[in-house]
């Protein structure tokens, strides 16, 4: 009788997310021949221990539509790592009507998975917050098949954020919270390998991040901080204690402030929270420590300490395309101007009730992610 030399083929996946060969029988029979037929796998591993199949199981039969794909275990070394070097796969074939084949498949195959890393992007300013996938996912030897994210980010008390996209976004109901933030990332690569094409990877990559969002301090708390570094220094001038080191602390404390406002009147907000610690580290001489609230961030208030009649400027970057906008800063005062990129809007198109403002045109609305400035006479 014939063999089926001519047909058989395979594929291997090492497949560490369930630590199994997955074989796949990718032979073109004549037709009707892969009805009846079976076929095993002899699994040779680095270690030289070989795996035999049993005809009593085989690995591949006819499924009445399609022939079955083989799942076989695969071992890992000793460190829990991918077990690399020499993989042999012997794989024989049987069928009534034709002389038992064997295809005889060997690899030199070597794997480090690449290692998870999360980078956060903490806005809590204007504010936004996302956690960015920083992992590059290309190893030697191979091209990436697919990869398949799953994100998992526990949001303090509030609830939780899941996503798919190399990105994650972490509003929940388009507000961004004052928690701690658990995120964990998991994703799944198939890798190709690029010189022996019938052998490819699956694996899943995990990222996990522990960090906090902080709601920083308004204006007016930083100039009380200030306010409280200043007569530190002035007591110890009266006192004939260490002055210069304290006068320094004030100077460097007072630049601090200055260019936290300026920086955030510009709208450049990446690493401002930097300034802020360690201005507050200065204030409470040690590192600062916070306890979340687990309630909404609103976009920073520029405050001043006012008196009736005063007025103030009140900046503010919108977090959401709304008509309306809410903030406590607003209760008991009166809107003289409202500007936008450097155009002030009409009076007729802004109207204030308690603590909200709001655009008066139908179909009007803030934008978000857009700088807005407040003109507000204390009532």
């Amino acid at each position: 009788m014939p063999d089926l030399s001519a047909y058989i083929n395979f594929t291997v996946q090492f497949d560490y997310t369930q630590n199994k060969f997955v074989l796949t029988d990718t032979g073109t029979y004549p037709g009707g021949v892969a009805n009846d037929l079976i076929g095993i796998f002899d699994i040779t591993h680095p270690d030289r221990i070989t795996e035999d199949g049993a005809w009593t199981s085989p690995d591949i039969s006819w499924t009445g539509s399609v022939l079955t794909t083989g799942l076989r275990e695969l071992r890992r070394n000793a460190q829990n790592k991918p077990q690399c070097g020499t993989y042999t796969f012997k794989y024989t074939i049987d069928h009534p009507g034709y002389t038992p084949t064997v295809l005889t498949k060997t690899v030199n195959f070597q794997y480090i998975p690449v290692t998870g890393a999360i980078t956060k992007s903490f806005d809590v300013f204007t504010p936004q917050l996302r956690a960015i996938d920083n992992v590059n996912y290309n190893i030697g030897g191979y091209t990436i098949g697919s990869t398949a994210r799953s994100w998992v980010a526990t949001v303090g008390t509030v609830g939780t954020v899941t996503g798919s996209t190399s990105t994650l976004d972490l509003a929940i109901s388009s507000v961004y919270y004052d928690a701690a933030y658990t995120i964990a990332l998991s994703t799944t690569v198939v890798y190709n390998n690029s010189g022996d094409t019938w052998v490819s990877i699956k694996d899943a990559i995990a990222s996990t991040l522990t960090t906090q969002a902080n709601t920083p301090p308004d204006t007016c708390s930083l100039l009380a901080y200030l306010t409280t570094i200043k007569q530190r220094a002035d007591d110890l001038a009266a006192s004939c204690q260490p002055y210069e080191a304290a006068k320094k602390a004030y100077e460097y404390a007072a630049n601090l402030y200055f260019h936290i406002l300026e920086r955030l009147k510009a709208g450049s907000t990446t690493g401002v929270i930097d300034y802020v610690n360690e201005f507050l580290t200065i204030y409470y001489n040690a590192a600062p420590t916070y306890i979340n609230t687990n309630t909404a961030i609103n976009p920073y208030v520029f405050c001043y300490a006012v008196a009736a009649g005063d007025i103030t400027k009140f900046y503010v970057t919108m977090s959401a395309t709304a008509a309306s906008y809410t903030n406590a800063t607003f209760s008991g005062k009166t809107i003289l101007m409202t500007a936008t990129e450097g155009m002030v809007l009409r009076d007729t198109d802004i109207s204030l009730s308690g603590s909200t403002v709001s655009k008066t045109n139908a179909g009007d609305e803030f934008v978000a992610g857009t700088w807005y400035l407040f003109l507000l006479k204390e009532n």
